[in-house]
């Protein structure tokens, strides 16, 4: 996540390097793991307690918050993991057991990373960024809002990816933190705030809106390799092929 310049809260957000996992984030991750824990290996027995890699391939984007919340996922689905961890280690944190996640560089990841180097990607983005009547919703039915927020953020006019960070960070602020905003950001300008974002980002990657239609070729650029990895993944389930495993894990952006 990254701030506005005029955040108040600049201070507390500088506490953990950018695009790192938050101690909240790794305790929720974790919590999860156990869910699913009690589900497929104590419920159902789909799962063996013990890690083994023969059983899971585990992949993630290299973000560090993703490899990071993958890490603290299977904390939690093998804190029951016998055998798979130094047992006369006392130094050792209680019953973790390390598992192979693999990633690919972030450049070069086309499966988990959305926003992979991708030429026609940036195309159809671009070309969506400058619609006559996306442009023209942006620059004069928002032009009240958009000039309130770069008043008072510290965002320079043409940081678009400022801007566009800008939600994400008063979003977060507010739910879960509950953090209290300065004046000039009251309920109308959050919520409108938030009406525009939506509404901007779902048309620029893709969405329908402003007289266009669905993008499927931006859908099939953004996320076609990994539904194609799923179902390839599930056909050599279903034919029982040799070296198949258990369960596929991906954590991505």
């Amino acid at each position: 996540m990254k701030c506005y310049p005029n955040d108040p809260y600049l201070s507390f957000w500088n506490q953990w390097p950018s695009g790192e996992l938050m101690t909240e984030g790794m305790a929720q991750a974790m919590n999860l793991g156990l869910v699913f824990k009690k589900r497929y290996i104590d419920t159902l027995k789909f799962m063996s307690p013990n890690y083994r890699n023969s059983d899971i391939y585990i992949q993630s984007c290299g973000m560090p918050r993703c490899l990071q919340s993958a890490a603290s996922f299977f904390a939690g689905f093998y804190s029951q993991s016998n055998g798979t961890y130094p047992q006369n280690l006392t130094t050792w944190p209680t019953n973790w057991s390390p598992v192979a996640i693999f990633s690919e560089p972030i450049s070069e990841d086309k499966l988990l990373e959305n926003d992979a180097n991708c030429p026609r990607a940036v195309e159809l983005f671009n070309e969506r960024a400058n619609d006559p009547e996306y442009k023209q919703w942006v620059n004069n039915s928002n032009a009240d809002l958009i000039r309130k927020i770069y008043a008072n953020s510290g965002i320079m006019p043409n940081d678009t990816d400022g801007f566009n960070f800008f939600f994400d960070c008063i979003a977060i602020e507010n739910d879960p933190f509950n953090f209290t905003f300065p004046d000039w950001l009251d309920e109308k300008t959050f919520n409108e705030s938030e009406e525009f974002i939506e509404t901007a980002a779902d048309f620029v990657t893709g969405g329908s809106g402003f007289g266009q239609p669905v993008s499927d070729e931006m859908s099939r650029l953004r996320a076609g390799n990994l539904l194609k990895t799923w179902i390839a993944n599930m056909q050599q389930m279903m034919t029982g092929k040799d070296n198949t495993y258990k369960v596929y894990s991906y954590c991505g952006v």
